[in-house]
């Protein structure tokens, strides 16, 4: 993505964004943090403006190789009214080179430039070579909006060739944006529609449509529906496969036309999550064609999406338009290949139209359950003892040789009594040092490599309790959110 630097300022609202005006007073403040509640490994707050970046590349410097980023969630809170555009697209650039994941917490917003910003988010995989995907979320609680490069020049204060100049650079912006819709991983059509915004509202990430939309994980969920109702199915199996969708075939000189669909229920998943299948079928040159979108949930995962092509009935002649039984349907789909996957955000089990607002937790602090940890606090509501053939010991004292209060069973969750770094007792002078990086004013991809040693090693020690009340110290090392 190409950088330019414009010559002048011709937007004096904070949330709007401004062209070539630097002002170090007012540059965003970037803080390593210790023990987030929701992750946060370092903080951007405040408007954006030029040299963000630069500072931002201070704080978290890229790796001597993408390899040593891989698999470690470094994530950037951001929380700004907005700035310069052109140091919100460097700052996605940037983001988006090292590896860094974004977020945004609860209560916090993010808006304008620092949108942009938030659209570097990435996490490196090591998968046949190193891979690049999304990783952006947000908070059910926090607020993210975009808009178009925008001018508000106040009569008499600027001269003509000052407007001038700073109407190049919006254009410029704008230009950059869609010719940068692949690095920014976004469409065409969401690009158009933040656009499409007029004055100073903005398009707001508030739905689980719109969360969809953009690619964003939502953390922070309090109890989702029982069942997803069969309009949200259609919504979901029709985005995910167009080729279901009536809509496609409603030329009537089209050789393809629609016959029918139907949702029925399906048996449990292995894990006693919900299963539902959508059918659709058309008919060409008399042709009946049947295929199938499964819709898994398994509560606290995302919803499963599978497609399959062929799908034939047991009820009258291959022709007749009766679809085949549940049961039936169950046992073509468990033998044909599948021809289609795709994850969504668990949020979409919600009805259409429903908020974000509506869907978040009531339980202060809340941290999602797929957050990669990456604090020695215990941050996370609850953790489920992991990495053991049968239990795992809780101790009177922090340290393998305290006093055995009670032997806790593998998966069975206990709760932090501290879920900030006062509520872990580390035991060694490497991971006190490791353990705050903010001491150090720089977090390297080894700091968060010494992170992840801490967590798995037997330095770290929190204080838990069980649901039934009984209180004492275990080891991070087999415990996971």
């Amino acid at each position: 993505m190409p950088t330019f630097r414009p010559f002048a300022c011709a937007v004096l609202t904070a949330a709007l964004p401004c062209f070539g005006w630097t002002d170090t007073a007012r540059a965003a403040e970037i803080t390593i943090l210790d023990d987030h509640p929701e992750a946060c490994n370092a903080m951007l707050s405040g408007q954006i403006s030029e040299g963000d970046t630069d500072r931002l590349r201070r704080v978290i410097p890229p790796a001597k190789s993408a390899f040593d980023r891989a698999h470690i969630a470094t994530r950037l809170c951001l929380d700004s009214p907005g700035g310069s555009f052109p140091e919100g697209l460097d700052l996605a650039a940037y983001i988006r080179e090292t590896g860094i994941s974004t977020h945004v917490a609860a209560d916090d917003s993010c808006l304008s430039a620092c949108a942009l910003a938030f659209l570097g988010g990435t996490q490196f995989w090591i998968e046949d070579g190193l891979t690049r995907s999304r990783s952006r979320s947000m908070h059910a609680a926090a607020t993210l909006g975009f808009h178009a490069p925008q001018l508000n020049v106040p009569s008499g204060q600027f001269s003509e060739t000052v407007v001038a100049q700073a109407f190049d650079v919006a254009i410029r912006a704008s230009a950059e944006i869609f010719g940068g819709l692949e690095d920014l991983r976004i469409s065409r059509d969401f690009a158009l529609s933040f656009f499409d915004v007029s004055g100073q509202e903005f398009y707001q990430i508030d739905t689980p449509d719109r969360v969809r939309e953009l690619g964003v994980t939502i953390t922070g969920l309090g109890p989702l529906p029982d069942r997803i109702d069969e309009a949200r199915i259609r919504d979901l199996c029709t985005t995910a496969y167009p080729s279901m969708d009536p809509a496609r075939y409603a030329d009537p000189i089209a050789p393809t036309s629609f016959a029918g669909n139907w949702v029925m229920t399906q048996p449990a998943s292995q894990r006693g999550g919900l299963v539902t299948a959508y059918l659709s079928a058309t008919t060409a040159e008399g042709t009946l064609m049947m295929e199938a979108c499964r819709v898994t949930r398994d509560l606290g995962r995302p919803i499963v999406l599978e497609h399959f092509r062929d799908i034939r009935t047991n009820r009258g002649t291959w022709d007749s338009l009766q679809p085949p039984t549940p049961l039936h349907l169950a046992r073509q789909l468990g033998e044909l290949p599948r021809t289609g996957y795709t994850r969504v955000t668990a949020a979409l089990s919600a009805p259409i139209g429903t908020r974000l607002a509506d869907l978040q937790s009531r339980r202060p602090g809340v941290t999602d359950a797929r957050v990669t940890q990456a604090t020695c606090a215990p941050i996370a509501q609850g953790y489920r003892v992991v990495r053991v053939q049968n239990f795992s010991n809780m101790r009177a004292e922090p340290g393998f040789g305290a006093s055995v209060i009670m032997e806790v069973g593998k998966d069975r969750e206990v709760f932090p009594v501290d879920r900030s770094l006062k509520g872990a007792a580390i035991l060694s002078d490497a991971c006190r040092a490791a353990c705050r990086p903010s001491d150090h004013g720089v977090l390297t991809a080894e700091a968060m490599h010494g992170i992840q040693a801490c967590l798995s090693s037997s330095d770290l020690w929190w204080q838990v309790r069980t649901a039934s009340g009984t209180q004492g110290w275990m080891s991070s090392r087999f415990l996971s959110p």
